[in-house]
């Protein structure tokens, strides 16, 4: 069965009670299957009851609010799914201090931690990035989609503050009070825009097996993808 159908339901706030329960339990059966498998290549060593944990957290995020899917296609369904799955389980393993020995993919024997790794070229992983933006997006929001993830990066990597962003993203159109606050929440839109945008295409890319899990832990650190980063 396919993802997209049964999401879809779940964000329907009159959903009957037996139709949920049914939606629910369909959702449990197809995120066991290739969810499961995903993890397991992707991340060796998660144990089930950690899946089993991610999956119930889908699952309210399925039904709940502002965090309900509400995207049309099934491959953005899958890629909104994992990423629950993936930052829940990224999150245990830092907890328990384990992500450091995640094995690189295909499962070779354990790797150095990562503060000994040799220096990755970020700017050739934020070239891949861009790369995949058109599957990701209609060619008409391309330029747009781009100019938010150049203000986020502006912001997350280049250390730009909002009053150095402002002048150039988001001018304000008269010099009252409110038009700065408007233009200052413009800024900050664009930058959760911008983050959004690269973070989706970074999980694309691991899904799609154009970089490796190291290269995407690399890369979600230097996107600022953990869940735990807000966007100011």
């Amino acid at each position: 069965m396919a993802l997209l159908p049964i999401l879809s339901a779940l964000a329907k706030d009159d959903l009957p009670a037996s139709a949920r329960r049914e939606a629910l339990r369909q959702l449990y059966d197809e995120v066991e299957g290739w969810g499961w498998r995903r993890l397991r290549a992707r991340m060796p060593g998660v144990p089930a009851a950690v899946f089993e944990d991610a999956t119930q957290k889908l699952a309210l995020k399925a039904c709940l609010g502002t965090t309900r899917f509400a995207g049309d296609t099934e491959a953005a369904a899958k890629a909104w799914a994992y990423a629950i799955l993936r930052n829940h389980t990224l999150d245990w393993f830092r907890r328990e201090r384990r992500l450091e020995a995640l094995p690189e993919e295909p499962m070779p024997p354990p790797r150095p931690a990562l503060d000994h790794q040799p220096a990755v070229d970020f700017g050739a992983l934020l070239a891949r990035v861009d790369a995949a933006l058109p599957r990701l997006h209609r060619a008409r929001d391309l330029e747009t989609v781009r100019q938010n993830i150049h203000c986020y990066l502006e912001h997350r990597v280049l250390g730009r503050s909002l009053d150095e962003q402002l002048s150039r993203w988001a001018p304000a159109e008269e010099e009252t009070e409110e038009a700065t606050r408007r233009a200052r929440d413009r800024v900050y839109q664009y930058r959760r825009r911008g983050r959004t945008a690269a973070c989706r295409a970074s999980l694309g890319l691991l899904e799609s097996g154009e970089i490796g899990a190291e290269e995407a832990l690399l890369l979600d650190r230097l996107l600022g993808c953990e869940p735990s980063n807000d966007v100011p």
